[in-house]
């Protein structure tokens, strides 16, 4: 429920809603970002739905979808940022797309990625934020990547980082 201008509660219209909607197939996850949403279905399936200004819909375009749009299988984990998206794969690697002006996606560019990209493996968590991203690796240590302008990266400093940097370990 709520705001859908964008179609980013992916029942077919872009209509508001002001009392939960009803949502077709077995989803057992959800992640909402700003104007996007992420969905989670059993089987490992993502689908994507929103505004696609960034790419965060991860289906290779910048087109707005209304529609739950599947982009990719063998995901076990989801999470929306601001403007882009996080996932986690039954191998325990992470991928993202869209927005990266602050490094967020963690390739080490400030390029936006329209499409899921490698970013690093030995994961078993990801969390996004509005434009930041944080890794929990399968030894319990925790990662950071993207803006760092008020410290949110937990590094002790306040400079942005492209690449997946040391927070802490033993799951601090």
């Amino acid at each position: 429920c709520g705001s859908n201008a964008y179609g980013q509660l992916g029942d077919g219209t872009t209509a508001n809603k002001d009392v939960p909607t009803y949502m077709t197939g077995d989803i057992t996850g959800i992640s909402a970002g700003s104007i996007h949403s992420i969905f989670l279905s059993t089987g490992s399936v993502v689908y994507t739905s929103g505004s696609n200004a960034y790419g965060q819909l991860g289906d290779g375009t910048t087109a707005n979808k209304n529609v739950q749009t599947y982009i990719t299988g063998d995901v076990t984990g989801i999470s929306a940022g601001q403007y882009h998206s996080m996932f986690l794969s039954t191998g325990n690697d992470s991928y993202a797309c869209g927005y990266n002006n602050y490094g967020q996606i963690g390739d080490g560019t400030l390029v936006n990625k329209l499409l899921p990209t490698y970013i690093t493996g030995d994961v078993r968590g990801v969390a996004a934020g509005g434009t930041h991203s944080i890794f929990f690796s399968t030894g319990q240590s925790y990662y950071g990547v993207g803006r760092n302008n008020k410290g949110q990266l937990g590094d002790g400093t306040t400079v942005a980082k492209l690449f997946p940097t040391y927070i802490s370990g033993q799951g601090a």
